[in-house]
């Protein structure tokens, strides 16, 4: 039985890219955009920089929205506008005193 191939499995850059066209941002975005494609760049020409800089490439895809997690917060709407991270209490007291009309 002769081998089977496996498909091509893409660079760091070359999925970021892909992952990056399907999202909506705007120039406000860019510089989160840039840095994640110098980690991905950097990952790809030196594996071993992955145990250095891994946890904020992943940390700067999830600020785009790009991990698993992020997405299910964001369906979730654990995402707040201003950013707050989900379960905030301080927010969470913020927006009900917001909703009852007090400074």
């Amino acid at each position: 039985m002769p081998p089977r191939s496996r498909p091509a499995v893409p660079t760091h850059a070359e999925a970021l890219a892909v992952a990056l066209s399907t999202l909506a941002l705007g120039a406000v975005d860019d510089a989160a955009k840039r840095l994640a494609v110098g980690y991905a760049q950097a990952i790809d020409a030196d594996p071993a920089a992955l145990v250095k800089i891994g946890h904020m490439y992943l940390a700067t895809l999830a600020a785009l929205g790009l991990t698993p997690a992020a997405r299910r917060a964001v369906v979730a709407g654990e995402v707040a506008d201003d950013g707050r991270r989900p379960g905030d209490q301080l927010g969470k007291y913020r927006q009900r005193r917001q909703a009852r009309g007090e400074a």
